[in-house]
């Protein structure tokens, strides 16, 4: 009888694990979410939250997301309430394996996961082996498994609930990467919602964060409690050059939804209002504010003015493209512009690309409209109407219409931007 099973818990882990290695993950939750409940009635927390770790494991490989993610939830804050788990070993290796389950879904779910982890085998986080094996690695601090978990809801597209909740003290984590991590995904957020109200402020946490992070990696430090992070270079040093591009990349998103209203401007120097060290930022947004304000004659002229500084061309970039009658050689003149600065760069263009390509799109079959001023419009405009309605979207849609519109006007692409569309596009 199972009740005079001297080790029900081993016995019934066994059994959760052959089912997860048949392939039958809702079994083996069910098993290893009783595993947790037992183990819960015999007073063993730990060991109940390492069984309902891999109930949540067991899940998630099934396909149950939503339900997955529940239980990381409630696993996590069970664990931010456990009275000794800066001092208890076994809840130390916990907290490590279960950061090991949540970055291996972060980075199945993102392209930029923040550290390497392997696929856990069945039954990882309650394996007596693999949590002996764990314990011997570096602490990993529970900033982190929060921050992975409101990247998991974000990808899950399920809502922010969970990154409301914590997004306080996520960004002021004693860490630069939750910092930098938590303030990114806040922004992404934004993007989604187009709620761009507190971007300045989301804009300076990041750039900060990106300075300590550069320092930390210059020195080969690596924080107590910190996995080992993937870096991405090029993309910190961004904001060497360009610090105002997230405010710029929420213009674009705006304008893609077709008007900038300009009472967002008002909006975040409210957010910036006495920040001294936000002067650049306010400089910035005074800038941006009076260049979409002119007229698009004299928006042009700053637009096509090499002696301006970029910034103020950019912006004029962004009237002109946006704006009802232009010829299309300015048109398109402000589209690339507007496009490569975003594209090539990569920083926001995940974010801002599919609304640029409805920009674009909307533009270019209104430009059709007007065979006449265009070159070749029974080749061109076939083409330029067949990449605007084409399925494909984001960065390849956007780099798909610049590529049929060249073909249309007279502004000459230079040869190495065009080689660069061609491989956004993908031919």
């Amino acid at each position: 009888m199972k009740n005079n099973n001297p080790h029900p818990l081993s016995s019934d882990r066994e059994s959760a694990v052959s089912a997860a290695r048949t392939g039958d993950w809702s079994q083996a939750a069910r098993h290893f979410r009783e595993c947790s409940e037992r183990s819960k009635a015999l007073g063993s927390s730990v060991s109940s939250l390492a069984f309902l770790a891999d109930a949540g494991l067991s899940l998630w490989k099934g396909g149950e997301y939503q339900q997955s993610f529940s239980v990381f939830v409630k696993l996590l804050r069970d664990l931010e309430h456990y009275p000794h788990k800066g001092h208890d070993l076994s809840a130390r290796t916990l907290i490590k394996t279960t950061g090991f389950a949540l970055f291996w879904i972060d980075g199945s779910l993102d392209e930029e996961p923040i550290t390497k982890a392997a696929e856990p085998e069945p039954g990882f986080c309650s394996n007596p082996k693999s949590r002996e094996d764990t314990h011997r690695l570096p602490d990993i601090h529970l900033d982190f498994l929060w921050l992975s978990l409101a990247r998991i809801e974000y990808c899950l597209n399920t809502g922010s609930s969970l990154c409301e909740e914590v997004k306080g003290h996520l960004l002021d984590s004693r860490f630069p990467a939750v910092r930098y991590y938590a303030a990114d995904l806040e922004i992404k957020h934004g993007f989604r919602t187009l709620q761009f109200e507190t971007f300045p402020l989301q804009n300076d946490v990041l750039y900060k964060a990106h300075q300590e992070l550069a320092e930390q990696k210059a020195k080969g430090k690596q924080l107590k409690g910190e996995p080992a992070l993937t870096h991405d270079d090029n993309r910190y040093l961004i904001f060497q050059e360009d610090k105002p591009q997230l405010l710029f990349a929420a213009l674009v998103a705006l304008a893609a939804q077709g008007t900038v209203n300009p009472a967002i401007f008002e909006t975040w120097r409210t957010k910036i209002y006495g920040r001294n060290d936000l002067n650049e930022i306010n400089a910035w947004v005074a800038q941006a504010e009076l260049i979409l304000s002119l007229p698009t004659k004299e928006a042009i002229t700053t637009m096509r003015d090499d002696k301006q500084d970029r910034q103020s061309r950019l912006l004029a970039a962004l009237n002109v493209g946006t704006a009802g009658s232009v010829m299309p050689n300015d048109l398109f003149y402000a589209h690339v512009l507007v496009a490569t600065t975003l594209l090539f760069q990569r920083m926001w263009a995940n974010e801002v690309s599919d609304g640029l390509a409805a920009l674009l799109s909307r533009r270019w079959l209104e430009k059709i409209e007007f065979r006449a001023a265009l070159i070749n419009p029974a080749f061109t405009v076939p083409e330029i109407e067949s990449a605007c309605k084409s399925k494909s979207s984001g960065v390849r849609k956007t780099a798909k219409i610049l590529l049929a519109v060249a073909s249309a006007v007279s502004t000459q692409l230079p040869h190495n931007m065009t080689m660069m569309l061609r491989n956004f596009a993908g031919d």
